[in-house]
């Protein structure tokens, strides 16, 4: 069984069920930038809570989520920091 607890979504306190991730498939989203860095953007879900009694309009739960965004830059030679010895 899931458990119950209180979250705080949309200014208000909430009744929630934590639901546990079954499948996952975390995929990065990428953007070339006009200067010819590469951003690579992921968000990586934490925790997943339906709240109880609200639905979208067309009738699916509402789901409350924590996570973590992950930004990697592939920069041009050109625009990097030329490296120090003995680390950065």
């Amino acid at each position: 069984m899931n458990k119950r607890v209180k979250i705080n979504f949309a200014g208000q306190q909430l009744d929630a069920q934590q639901v546990k991730v079954d499948h996952c498939t975390e995929r990065w989203n990428e953007y070339r930038l006009d200067d010819g860095t590469l951003l690579k953007l992921k968000l990586l879900l934490a925790t997943v809570h339906r709240v109880e009694g609200r639905y979208d309009a067309e009738g699916n739960p509402m789901y409350a989520i924590q996570s973590t965004n992950l930004i990697c830059a592939e920069a041009p030679r050109r625009l990097q920091r030329k490296s120090r010895k003995g680390g950065a």
